[in-house]
């Protein structure tokens, strides 16, 4: 593109602007090499855009999405983006798999459960947030009847084989409380330790107080005293009141 020749917000952006250099700047640059002729005014690039997206083009669904994810040459909208990003990843776009997932997670942070409806959590389970996978996992747990904490502990142990931390901790916790698994401090222990090896803060304290009080390991007071020292290193405030009480 010549210095002085006019684009839309979108074109600048992605081919001379902080989004230069990225994988959806070389796609728009191979598009536009191959025919795409966008409008240089924003309201004009978006429908040329919209049209080539209703037609199934994955990369102009793609580029939707990220203009109205990030508010260029057009209002922001999460739920806007999120419709693209979800009809690209669909196509099999992993950028967009990978944004509709977050996007999912973040508004079902304030989302009411209980609905017949899919909730945000449950579509960005569907593109492989395990943050989301998570949420719907504490959900379940939460309800607390037989079957929806066994779901609680399918989607815990999905998340646990995509490595999710936090997902790891919370079986153990469930082992320890003997909700959804068999009560045992010695599973918990393992679960425990899987997640605080990892550098999960929580998990650290946890596997500190197994050893503070000898709960399905040894007790051990100077490894309790490492564990919560690490954790509260990380800002755990219960870690830090343990330690206080060793």
């Amino acid at each position: 593109m010549a210095e002085n020749e006019s684009s839309s917000s979108i074109v600048e952006w992605l081919l001379s602007g902080p989004g230069s250099g990225s994988e959806t700047s070389e796609i728009l640059r191979l598009r536009i090499e191959r025919g795409w002729a966008i409008p240089e005014s924003d309201g004009e690039a978006e429908a040329y855009l919209e049209s080539l997206a209703k037609e199934g083009d994955s990369d102009a669904c793609r580029i939707l999405g990220l203009m109205l994810d990030k508010g260029i040459g057009v209002h922001i909208s999460e739920s806007g983006a999120l419709d693209w990003y979800i009809k690209a990843a669909d196509c099999g776009d992993s950028f967009s798999a990978k944004r509709a997932g977050e996007i999912c997670r973040d508004l079902g942070n304030t989302q009411w459960f209980g609905g017949e409806e899919p909730t945000y959590w449950d579509i960005g389970a569907r593109y492989g947030n395990v943050d989301c996978i998570r949420g719907l996992g504490v959900a379940c747990e939460t309800e607390g009847t037989e079957e929806s904490l066994a779901e609680a502990v399918r989607l815990y142990r999905k998340g646990a084989e995509m490595g999710d931390i936090k997902a790891v901790r919370c079986i153990g916790n469930l082992y320890e409380r003997g909700l959804g698994l068999p009560k045992s401090y010695e599973k918990a222990a393992e679960w425990y330790r899987k997640s605080a090896e990892q550098g999960y803060a929580e998990a650290q304290c946890d596997l500190g107080y197994f050893y503070d009080k000898g709960m399905g390991v040894a007790q051990n007071y100077p490894e309790a005293a490492r564990l919560y020292r690490l954790s509260a290193a990380q800002g755990c405030a219960r870690a830090m009141n343990n330690l206080g009480l060793l």
